[in-house]
């Protein structure tokens, strides 16, 4: 009867040969004592280890190469990083020197204006002062205009003025047309008498006074403005205003 069962047991345990395993062992009284049975792959692990190991190396080996590459890229980036902080800044400084040379091109533009004397509107040199090549300091006359707008500048006494207004009618004769009459208009009365505008005004709070009847220029424009184009500055003129009253 034992020996039916030990036999059925030792079947029991080498049918799933393939997948379980069975320990036991003999005690020393004689009597087997069995174990409980143990899965078979438990057992076959310990002959696939050394290639799980090497398979576990090689992970670790790609996981420390990865490490690597991620500190290099980011030494990289950091580099980068420091480089265009460094080009924005040359980039500012680029910026400042461009405003600088066209501040100095503004500069020797005007310069380069100052050679050339440009008349405020049309006419004639009169006298000429320098000549081709000469040094000549701010302040110093270069040449007499003429322009060709003409008018008469007439001074009345002061005693002639009190009706006299701006477009008043004027009438004008020239020594150098004699019978000859031109028409005008005023267009502008001086603010003060000739001797306030001279080099060494009058005092006349000082001293004995004689009173002089002071003059105050008029100027006086031509309707016709071709026939002022035919005169000269200087020429004497009998002016007449036809005032209002």
């Amino acid at each position: 009867m034992k020996l039916a069962r030990r036999l059925t047991l030792q079947r029991a345990v080498r049918k799933p040969c393939e997948l379980m395993w069975c320990a036991h062992k003999k005690s020393a009284s004689g009597k087997r004592h069995y174990c409980s049975l143990v899965p078979a792959h438990r057992k076959r692990s310990n002959r696939s280890s050394p290639r799980f190991a090497a398979q576990l190396s090689a992970r670790e080996a790609d996981l420390a190469q990865a490490k690597a590459a991620l500190e290099s890229n980011e030494r990289t980036a950091e580099a980068e990083r420091r480089t265009k902080s460094v080009l924005e800044s040359q980039d500012l400084q680029l910026i400042a020197d461009l405003h600088a040379k066209e501040a100095a091109l503004a500069v020797a533009k005007v310069n380069l204006g100052y050679t050339r004397i440009a008349a405020p509107e049309n006419g004639n040199v009169g006298e000429r002062q320098v000549r081709v090549g000469q040094l000549v300091s701010p302040g110093t006359q270069v040449i007499a205009f003429v322009s060709d707008s003409k008018w008469v500048q007439a001074n009345y006494r002061e005693t002639q003025l009190t009706n006299m207004k701006v477009d008043d009618l004027a009438e004008l004769r020239i020594d150098t047309y004699p019978g000859k009459v031109f028409y005008g208009r005023v267009i502008e009365i001086a603010p003060a008498s000739g001797s306030q505008f001279a080099l060494l005004p009058p005092d006349n709070a000082t001293g004995n006074y004689t009173k002089v009847v002071q003059r105050i220029p008029v100027k006086i424009s031509f309707d016709d403005a071709n026939a002022a184009m035919a005169l000269r500055p200087g020429l004497s003129v009998i002016a007449t205003i036809r005032t209002k009253h």
